[in-house]
Order: structure tokens, then C-alpha cells, then sequence
């Protein structure tokens, strides 16, 4: 009796599918890219409302958080400092607008990197301008949610013209 136990309990542990191992390199998890896209349009356009406490709610702050800015800051940032720096940032600016460019979404199972061009128009005080940078935000998914764990962005300089 127990052998037949035994031998049913084996065939049916074989009949089951075995689960197939995703590759996370090569995996393009679609809904995922479009989940990150939407969230760092949906923060960007949380900044342009100055709701900050929202931007900061989709931030990983803690000890795992950086940031490297194109600002006045050349140094890593840590969650802190990089908190401080935006709340000063948008509380000095009355107008701001971007555009992304080649915005994509790379997804490795639960982390992302989305990298793109900001076009940005200011306006802090009396004075407008416009900046263009490389972006680059790493997020990882906690809970279901997006959240940014790293930032950088970097100038956009175009080569002198001969």
C-alpha cells in the first residue's frame, strides 16, 4: 500500500509542469516598461504640481538611496541631501515644463532602468531658462510599486562646432 502511495505520489509530482526559468536579460516584460514609463511621467508631472510629498513618496529614501546631479552638487548624494536638494529646487522655481526624448524602460524582474533627455523651461524668480540633460533613474519594485532607488543626469553638451 505505501508503495503505491509512493509511486502515485511520484507520477503525479511529474505531471506537473516544471516551471520555466525566466532569463531577465532577455525577458522584455512589457507591461513592466510601460508601468515604469508612466510612473516617471507621473513624478515629473507631480514636480511641474509641486506636490513634493508625492515625489517623495515614490523615492526609496534610506541607506541604499543615490544620486549624482548636473546641478552645483558634484559629489554622491545621499538620501538626505538629495531630499533637501529638490524640496529647495522647486520651492525656488514658479514655473517648470519638461519633454522626455528617447525615453526606455529596461526591466530585470523586479529593478528597472529608465534612461531618456529632459528638456526642460524654468522660471525662478524673474529669471527663465531652459536645461537639457541625460537622465538616468534606477527603480526597484516594492510592493508592487516603482520606487527610485538612484538617480543621475548629466549635462547635455553638444561637441563644438569646426
Amino acid at each position: 500500500m505505501i508503495f503505491i502511495l509512493a509511486v502515485t505520489f511520484v507520477a503525479c509530482n511529474e505531471m506537473e509542469p516544471k516551471a520555466t526559468k525566466v532569463n531577465v536579460i532577455t525577458e522584455m516584460y512589457p507591461a513592466e516598461q510601460e508601468k515604469v514609463k508612466m510612473t516617471l511621467t507621473h513624478i515629473l508631472d507631480l514636480a511641474k504640481a509641486k506636490q513634493l510629498d508625492s515625489v517623495e513618496s515614490y523615492h526609496l529614501y534610506g541607506p541604499k538611496f543615490t544620486k549624482f546631479d548636473d546641478g552645483g552638487l558634484p559629489n554622491r548624494q545621499d538620501a538626505e541631501s538629495a531630499k533637501k536638494g529638490e524640496r529647495e529646487l522647486f520651492s525656488a522655481v514658479s514655473e517648470f515644463n519638461y519633454t522626455l526624448e528617447d525615453l526606455k524602460a529596461d526591466v530585470f524582474d523586479d529593478a528597472a532602468i529608465a534612461t531618456f533627455i529632459i528638456n526642460v523651461a524654468f522660471k525662478m524668480g524673474d529669471t527663465a531658462g531652459t536645461a537639457k540633460s541625460r537622465g538616468t533613474i534606477v527603480f526597484v519594485k516594492v510592493e508592487g510599486a516603482w520606487k527610485i532607488t538612484h538617480e543621475h543626469f548629466s549635462p547635455f553638451i553638444l561637441p563644438p562646432t569646426q
